[in-house]
């Protein structure tokens, strides 16, 4: 869990269809070859209907991610469109908020006043993106490379790209008002469930009398 800056900071989850819940296990989903849509999305019939208006409020900014991934990477933006595509397929029920949601990647998050802690994103594949997006009434709050010595502004209007999987990072505090920020994301799972894992660098999952334990170690070996 990310550490909480103010004491009203909170976390929002929109995770779409495509993935079973935010901490997204590997394994169930690699041995059930299967999916199932996300609790935060189906908690109620009410909580249905106001997160399906949510996401319909976000396809601008939704636009904005797709093209900052189609510019800057052409070849892994249309990867991701081919794996929602094969995903869709197989899947009919992510049709549901797919038909709503514009978003290439299967993952979002609405972060309010949390700042995390460095880290990498484990569960990214290394040849995707995480796309930062600021929003609020806040001023500083600049996103940390420590690896590479970069301090990058991530303000009200803002929208950086990294490699999360390969560069540790993190959130400097801020001030002023209400800091929001909306993580955009794919995860290794969801690319190897479809098969195209080689797309963005993963290695082959051993088989199921293999030790499970030394599953995320494929990822590294190359580190």
């Amino acid at each position: 869990m990310p550490r909480y800056n103010h004491a009203l900071g909170r976390k929002v989850s929109f995770i779409l269809s495509f993935l079973n819940s935010t901490s997204d296990c590997l394994s169930a989903l690699q041995k059930a070859d299967d999916l199932t849509i996300s609790s935060d999305i189906i908690k109620s019939g009410k909580n249905f209907v106001a997160k399906c208006k949510s996401l319909h409020n976000l396809q601008l900014l939704a636009h904005r991610i797709n093209e900052v991934i189609h510019h800057n990477d052409p070849i892994h933006y249309g990867h991701a469109c081919q794996l929602r595509q094969h995903i869709e397929k197989k899947f009919p029920f992510t049709r549901t908020t797919g038909a709503i949601d514009m978003l290439t990647y299967e993952g979002r998050q609405i972060l309010f006043n949390v700042r995390s802690p460095e880290h990498s994103d484990r569960q990214d594949p290394k040849r995707s993106w995480a796309l930062l997006a600021g929003l609020g009434y806040h001023r500083e709050g600049y996103l940390v490379l420590p690896e590479l010595g970069l301090r990058i502004r991530l303000e009200p209007g803002d929208i950086l790209a990294i490699r999360g999987r390969i560069f540790r990072h993190y959130l400097e505090d801020w001030t002023g008002g209400q800091r929001i920020c909306i993580p955009h994301y794919t995860h290794s799972s969801i690319w190897r469930l479809a098969g195209m894992g080689h797309l963005v660098g993963l290695e082959t999952l051993p088989t199921e009398s293999e030790d499970e334990d030394g599953w995320e170690d494929l990822d590294d070996e190359d580190n």
